[in-house]
């Protein structure tokens, strides 16, 4: 289920994205850190999506287990960041939590039914609450700290 919840966010982000040829466009590194009450956030996804829909292209990256990130176009080039301009930022991070209710599978085995749940305020997953970036036509190191 886990792995259903993050495509389906992974889509989300595409679709709320597209519209933008990645053929021509010139790209320019972001990376940066992300933590979380002052740690390390592991294994979030950070997303860019352009303020003006049309102008610039959209970028994530997972975070590794330092919180380092290192963004990819929209259409998946690794490491290639994203064109120059305003970006609306958002991070996410979801656990599966188990819910106090279990199953058995035809062999005969008992499992705990697992939800997704958000591992920071949900907040971070929107425009409105993430953060914003300006991406330059440079190499952009960009951190965030959650609280």
């Amino acid at each position: 289920m886990h792995k259903h919840f993050s495509i389906l966010l992974l889509i989300t982000f595409f679709v709320f994205t597209s519209g933008c040829s990645e053929s021509g466009l010139k790209t320019y590194p972001v990376s940066g850190t992300i933590t979380y009450q002052g740690q390390p956030l592991a294994g979030a996804t950070i997303g860019f999506s352009p303020k003006t829909p049309g102008e610039g292209d959209g970028g994530y990256a997972r975070t590794d287990d330092k919180g380092f990130y290192q963004l990819q176009t929209s259409q998946g080039k690794a490491n290639a960041g994203t064109t120059p301009g305003e970006y609306y930022v958002t991070v996410v991070k979801i656990e599966m939590v188990g819910t106090g209710t279990f199953f058995t599978d035809e062999s005969g085995n008992r499992y705990e039914n697992e939800k997704p749940v958000s591992a920071i305020p949900e907040k971070y997953a929107t425009a409105e609450g993430g953060f914003s970036a300006t991406v330059k036509k440079e190499k952009n190191v960009l951190n965030y700290d959650l609280d």
